[in-house]
């Protein structure tokens, strides 16, 4: 009994010694530095493959246009006309 008492009582400590590392980390910022940065390399990274596949599905009849951010881009097309083709590309992609 007293051994399953002392597991626990350990288990209960590197518990608490984990909620207190993580409590530092966030109170110091750590942890918002931390999203921030994943959160950059997570949108560029969707704007990268968004306009990979904006050149290969269209490569140069499109004049790609950056807005606010980088996965809210304007598309404009050199030829006025939009054929089957080119929906078809808009509707399966």
């Amino acid at each position: 009994m007293n051994t399953t008492k002392s597991k626990n009582t350990q288990i209960r400590q590197r518990q608490n010694t984990e909620q207190i590392a993580l409590a530092k980390y966030i109170n110091n910022g750590k942890l918002d530095v931390h999203l921030r940065k994943k959160q950059e390399e997570f949108i560029l990274k969707k704007s990268n493959l968004m306009l990979s596949n904006i050149k290969k599905y269209f490569g140069t009849s499109v004049k790609i246009v950056f807005n606010e951010t980088s996965l809210y881009v304007s598309l404009i097309f050199k030829d006025k006309t939009i054929d089957d083709s080119v929906i078809k590309k808009l509707t399966t992609h």
